[in-house]
């Protein structure tokens, strides 16, 4: 496992998202949905 890579994925979710959009409490967990996905991929992948 490549420590960089890890830390270039958890800095892409941690930028911050404009708040105050009808939408934005689903895409946070449209986000976290996604994030657990690939963190599941990057474990069982690599």
């Amino acid at each position: 496992m490549n420590p960089d890579q890890e830390l270039g994925c958890g800095k892409r979710f941690k930028k911050p998202r404009p708040i105050g959009r009808g939408e934005s409490r689903i895409d946070l967990k449209v986000v976290e949905k996604e994030r657990q996905e690939m963190l599941e991929n990057f474990v069982s992948g690599k």
